[in-house]
């Protein structure tokens, strides 16, 4: 396969996830907050049997618990972007994840003593742009942030501090050794959430008692499809340029329009994506700019 080609479909991919999770939230579970347990759940058995068909890959102490701990930031994580997904147009939270991109390079530039050029800080600015025109709301003719912006900055924060702990973990350098032990960090993050957090045990077992086997089936293979993408986008990274596939990253926002656009005619009832000409055209316009910012941050 061609790396454009895996560039390409690894954005696509991660944006069927996003509005599957969205189904799910919506439609199957209900309560968000018991998703994070089902989410460590799944990725845990999917993580552990990709170390098994990778051969048993071993890290050093040191780089485990790195890698683990960038596994238990991810899933709780997921606490708050659950609660907003449950509520926002999941095209917007894409728009929102790429702040991800900024904040790695923030932090990398204060942990890891890495130089920001300035056409890198132009390029935030119009990352920040984009993303401030979207997460805008009129409210009672007050103009104010929409929570879930707030939620998934959050999110963006705890992605990208587990993104540049990664870079600690030397051992850490095949992709096979990154899922295992992150999806083990997944699980133990998990277990951590049910043990000392109610709200998300009750939730979760409020849930199990309730949802369908055919929800579980579709978690499972959701959880699936994200791993599929980690690999497309590790395979285009490891045959083309690491810049150009991080840019080819940023057109999972257009792809979360086109698929925005087509579930709310299929599903209204579920999926709720602000399609009006208008709507469409603040997307289409916040998602260029987006991208222009990116290719300059990279």
């Amino acid at each position: 396969m061609n790396w454009l080609v895996a560039a390409l479909l690894a954005p696509a991919t991660y944006a069927v996830v996003n509005y599957v999770d969205q189904y799910i939230v919506v439609r199957e579970v209900g309560d968000y907050r018991g998703m994070p347990i089902f989410a460590a759940i799944m990725g845990f058995v999917v993580g552990t049997s990709f170390w098994f068909l990778a051969g048993f890959p071993i890290l050093t102490l040191r780089d485990s618990l790195i890698v683990l701990l960038t596994g238990a930031l991810t899933i709780w994580a997921t606490v708050l972007y659950f609660r907003a997904i449950s509520t926002e147009e999941a095209s917007k939270l894409i728009l929102f994840f790429q702040v991800t991109p900024i904040l790695i390079l923030v932090l990398s530039f204060i942990f890891l003593n890495e130089l920001i050029a300035y056409k890198q800080f132009l390029g935030f600015i119009l990352v920040l742009l984009a993303v401030g025109v979207v997460s805008i709301q009129k409210n009672e003719g007050n103009l104010n942030l929409s929570s879930s912006f707030l939620l998934i900055l959050v999110v963006d924060g705890l992605w990208a501090l587990s993104a540049v702990l990664i870079k600690y973990a030397i051992e850490a350098n095949s992709f096979a050794k990154i899922l295992s032990y992150e999806s083990w960090g997944i699980g133990l993050g998990g277990l951590i959430l049910y043990l000392l957090v109610p709200s998300i045990r009750n939730a979760f077992h409020s849930s199990i008692r309730q949802v369908r086997k055919v929800a579980l089936g579709v978690m499972f293979l959701n959880e699936g499809l994200f791993v599929v993408a980690k690999s497309l986008t590790f395979y285009a990274y490891s045959l083309g340029s690491a810049a150009l596939v991080s840019v080819i990253g940023g057109t999972q926002v257009f792809f979360g329009i086109i698929y925005g656009l087509l579930l709310t005619n299929m599903a209204p009832t579920t999926f709720h994506e602000d399609i009006s000409k208008a709507g469409l055209l603040q997307k289409i316009a916040a998602s260029t700019v987006l991208l222009i910012g990116l290719l300059l941050v990279y």
